[in-house]
């Protein structure tokens, strides 16, 4: 039977500055094993597209 994964639901408040550490604490929490569902406006999902290019968005499994 394998391991039980946790799961963490980030809801950064939409305001600059609040969404690039909430976005690194989702990649730590990933990168220990969690699965994540990274919750973000389509206006500040564009920004930080716009800011950080692509690669910002994109984790691997």
């Amino acid at each position: 039977m394998g391991s039980i994964k946790s799961h963490a639901v980030c809801l950064p408040f939409p305001a600059q500055g609040h969404i690039n550490p909430m976005m690194q604490l989702a990649k730590l929490l990933h990168s220990r094993g969690f699965y994540i569902t990274f919750v973000n406006s389509e206006f500040n999902h564009r920004q930080l597209i716009r800011s950080r290019g692509e690669e910002a968005i994109k984790w691997s499994a």
